[in-house]
């Protein structure tokens, strides 16, 4: 857990790119002051519940459960912000409320019998629960009872912010049955050494991505051993970032694909991380699961009893960590109830020096090894929210643009400039439990250009300017009803989302000019082409009895593939050689009647002798080539039209048990399917070069979608009380079988009868199959914490695709190149603790992460190399300091004994060893 969590726990764009983001952003504010107007009208401009609404009579359908799970419950249905302040809320059970009462009768029913007290607060819009501490009650000027915080959430549920548990993970995860984890805003805070988002997945269980900064700062996170292509799905506020590059730039995967979600880590709350797929939202096409980024709305910046807040955050290193900083700032409109928040990032990062301490060699080409280089990126976030009570509003637009450069083989400077925008309309009316309405519009757009400098060599090329627009833009609609049954309480979900990818690339430079053709080598990186999908989904749950929950989920996942790519044949020169058609003595006679009349008899015979044929009135003998009827050299194009569509229907089960009120393991099933993605479907061309547009991609249309099933079995413990009174213990642990189909490989093929041999996206013919072991857990007693996460990974390859095509034998039916070029190690584990001090002001920590070496998935193409991963054992110190409510100091060394490494997952060394030195303030 993250130095400073308890305490808080116990206290409290550019071009067209633009132009779309400002259109779609102003589209989205007509509809949501739209909605807004509309929703206030009918209400008469009602705002948040006051102390006449506590006489108003609600339906409540509360089971009988744990108190921490029963205060979700009662925050949602009675519309109240509810604070728990129970230091043993796991070993309390309440009462069930299922009828037509008052906040205060209900909260008089659930909690009776309990010990448990509560008081209302902030002129009636909240409620405080807690136990009774006869020494630290202490009465209040109205006479109500003021109880010692434990907890203090402004949000409830899956909105809460942090919790007891790992990294500051929220209680909400540890009562979730399936493989969840959340990195808390307060972990992402505390981890100085966080270069990018990428950082952030270090210590999370079952889950790695590429993060040394060598290549660019897109992210395309790794779950159990599973990563690119949407496999998993990488979204902020629910805008899916779809970005793919076959190829990509700065070393993500020479060969392969390589997602390309770019997120700026200062405006992020929380990052959940899901390794399991299902019939909800947000997962449609998914194999593996999902990674959903949220950003900071108005709740986060302004503090209790203010009406407007402002968060600084500057970070400053050594090792070319020149600086990183954030500023957020929150307003409430007034009595209105609207809220308005805005933010500004900036990021300027060197070269770094790698450790000194171990080798590490380069195995590969020359010429292929990374100079690690700058980085310059700004970000900005406007955030309009709305909060009518019952129906809540909102509309984002977040902006990037990041500048960034490598020497790989030669010079190339980046510029990548995403546009996120978000709207999203939720309704839930606290008088019916079957509503419970969310729905999100959202669109991004990642326009990446790329300036790749002269490269000398046989395949050298001038300097060119690579184009690569990727647009994405969907909805997520689902509701959420929940009910009695003859059998026990239940609860049913269902909902539709649907998104279009849509690609374009373009690319120019003086060679191009002369040979447009050649564009085809450089934008075979990002293809042109269409994507759409479409899902609907149903998914239910009902507890027959208090200890067991039973779960289902069905959904059907569509997709249609459209697009026109093109690739480039060789065609040698045929010349066409002359026959013997006739004689040249007829051809004289009939084409040059007046030399034919001049010749003698001898001349004559010579040309009855000479045989040949005639073109454009001129006599060629036989054997001679006529050039005009000679076939040039050439490149022939070759368009392959595709339109092509597919789907599958994906079931999903979980059975949870409650033998004890603080233990809940579970078995869960699902079967997840993911369809080709605009990149894989129309893949075409070849590496960069300057020689010819002979192209070695094309694009295979029997590419089929890849499924995956997998089971599940693990436990959660939420404990309370361990061996104090103040003590939590928070565990996740969880195992896995995976085996997918059709996984989705480089090899040779044939496109088409009488080809020759090319390479494309293939399916394998045999299975991939993948087991592991997940741990994440969290031990706090107040002064000290002890925490970590540990991953064992074992994962069997497909290894062949098919040897034939067309009747036609391919030269190799291995695999050339799986999706990445490199797979997480087998064992990876981290081991965090430390203490505090005065009166929780100071707490200073440690991190030791031990890591196998990272698994090769290159086959036999390897173009360029890469670094040889190696065994590690990492050491990070941290400390904080909070001056007061408002100011927090903090301080880190990152990689404390310089080691040379590379990192789980990863292909480059990561920075050696690094000062941090971080300010917040809170305004």
């Amino acid at each position: 857990m993250s130095s400073s969590n308890k305490q808080s726990a116990k206290q409290s764009g550019v071009g067209q790119t633009g132009k779309r983001a400002l259109l779609m952003a102003s589209t989205a504010m007509a509809i949501f002051y739209g909605v807004s107007a509309a929703h206030a009208q009918s209400s008469g401009g009602a705002t948040p519940a006051t102390n006449a609404a506590q006489a108003e009579r609600r339906a409540f359908n509360i089971p009988a459960q744990s108190l921490s799970a029963a205060v979700g419950a009662f925050g949602r249905q009675s519309g109240l912000q509810v604070t728990l302040a129970s230091p043993a809320s796991g070993s309390v059970r309440t009462n069930a409320v299922t009828s037509s009462l008052t906040v205060q009768e209900a909260l008089t029913q659930l909690l009776g019998g309990t010990g448990i007290t509560f008081r209302f607060a902030g002129n009636g819009r909240s409620v405080v629960i807690g136990a009774n501490q006869a020494a630290a009650d202490v009465p209040s000027a109205d006479g109500s009872t003021m109880l010692e915080t434990i907890t203090i959430t402004g949000k409830s549920g899956r909105n809460a912010a942090s919790g007891a548990g790992y990294q500051g993970t929220p209680d909400w995860v540890y009562e979730t049955p399936a493989s969840v984890s959340v990195v808390s805003r307060e972990a992402i805070q505390s981890d100085l050494g966080a270069r990018d988002v990428r950082d952030l997945f270090d210590n999370v269980a079952g889950t790695y991505v590429n993060n040394s900064v060598a290549n660019s700062p897109a992210v395309s996170p790794n779950v159990r051993g599973v990563q690119d292509m949407g496999r998993v799905v990488l979204s902020v506020d629910g805008a899916r970032q779809n970005a793919n590059r076959t190829i990509s730039a700065g070393g993500d995967s020479y060969i392969g694909s390589s997602g390309k979600g770019y997120v700026e880590t200062s405006f992020i709350r929380a990052v959940e991380v899901e390794r399991l797929t299902g019939a909800k939202s947000g997962l449609a096409g998914s194999l593996a699961g999902a990674v959903t980024f949220r950003t900071v709305g108005a709740d986060d910046i302004i503090s209790d009893g203010k009406d407007w807040g402002v968060e600084i955050d500057t970070t400053v290193g050594t090792n070319n960590q020149h600086f990183n900083g954030s500023i957020l700032a929150s307003k409430r409109m007034g009595d209105s109830p609207f809220s308005i928040t805005g933010g500004f990032a900036r990021q300027k990062l060197g070269n770094y020096k790698i450790g000194s301490h171990g080798d590490i060699e380069w195995d590969g080409d020359e010429d292929g090894e990374v100079t690690f280089m700058q980085r310059d990126n700004m970000s900005s976030l406007l955030k309009l929210e709305g909060d009518f009570g019952d129906v809540t509003t909102g509309v984002a637009w977040t902006h990037q643009k990041k500048d960034f450069a490598w020497f790989m083989g030669g010079l190339s400077d980046e510029e990548a400039t995403v546009n996120t925008v978000t709207a999203n309309l939720d309704w839930n009316p606290v008088d019916n439990d079957l509503i419970d309405f969310r729905s999100t519009f959202w669109l991004n757009d990642t326009m990446e250009e790329t300036l790749r400098h002269t490269r000398g060599g046989a395949a050298g090329y001038p300097d060119t300017l690579i184009s690569a627009d990727f647009m994405s833009f969907g909805i997520n609609i689902d509701n959420t009803s929940r009910f009695e049954t003859a059998i026990g309480p239940a609860t049913l979900n269902y909902g539709v989302e649907a998104f279009r990818d849509h690609g374009n690339s373009s690319a120019s430079s003086t060679s191009i000019d002369v040979w447009p053709e050649l564009a085809s080598n450089f934008t075979s990186f990002s293809p042109a082409g269409r994507r759409d999908m479409a899902s609907l989904f149903v998914n239910g749950d009902i507890e027959p009895t208090d200890w067991v929950k039973l779960s289902a989920g069905l959904r059907y996942d569509w997709y249609r593939l459209k697009g026109s790519p093109k690739y480039y044949d060789y065609r040698d020169r045929v010349n066409y050689i002359a026959s013997a058609v006739t004689t040249e003595y007829d051809y004289v006679a009939t084409y040059d009647p007046a030399r034919f009349a001049s010749a003698n008899a001898v001349l004559r015979n010579i040309w009855s002798t000479r045989q040949g044929e005639i073109y454009n009135g001129q006599f060629y003998r036989a054997g001679t080539t006529i050039a005009a009827l000679s076939t040039l050299a050439g490149y022939p194009e070759n368009t392959v039209n595709i339109d092509r569509s597919g789907g599958a229907l994906l079931p999903s089960f979980t059975v949870e048990f409650t033998p004890v009120e603080w233990l809940r393991p579970y078995v869960s099933y699902s079967k997840s399917y993911r369809p080709p993605t605009v990149t894989e479907a129309f893949f075409a061309g070849d590496l960069p070069k300057d020689v010819s547009p002979l192209s070695v991609y094309a694009p295979n249309e029997s590419l089929r979608p890849e499924t995956a099933e997998t089971w599940e079995i693990g436990a959660n413990i939420n404990f309370d009380g361990v061996f104090t009174e103040d003590d939590t213990l928070r565990l996740k642990v969880s195992a896995f079988n995976r085996k997918i189909d059709d996984l989705i490989v480089i090899g040779y093929f044939y496109p088409y009868a009488g080809s020759r041999q090319l390479q494309s996206y293939v399916n394998t013919t045999d299975a991939t199959r993948m087991r592991g072991v997940e741990l994440e857990g969290n031990y706090d007693t107040g002064r000290f914490w002890v925490g970590g996460s540990a991953t064992w990974l074992d994962a069997e390859w497909a290894q062949k695709v098919p040897s034939t095509w067309y009747g036609q034998t391919v030269s190799s039916d291995n695999v050339q190149m799986y999706s990445s070029v490199g797979v997480p190690p087998k064992l990876k584990a981290t081991l965090d603790a430390g203490v505090r001090f005065l009166d929780n002001k100071l707490a200073i920590g440690g991190r030791v992460t031990h890591s196998t070496p990272t698994l090769s998935q290159v086959k036999t193409f390897n173009p360029d190399g890469g670094y040889t991963s190696n065994k590690y054992t990492k050491l990070d110190l941290y400390g904080s300091y909070q001056f007061n409510d408002r100011t927090t100091l903090r301080l880190s060394i990152d990689n404390v004994t310089d080691i040379n490494h590379v990192p789980a997952g990863s292909r480059y060394p990561s920075p050696g060893r690094t000062f941090f030195a971080s300010l917040n303030v809170r305004l």
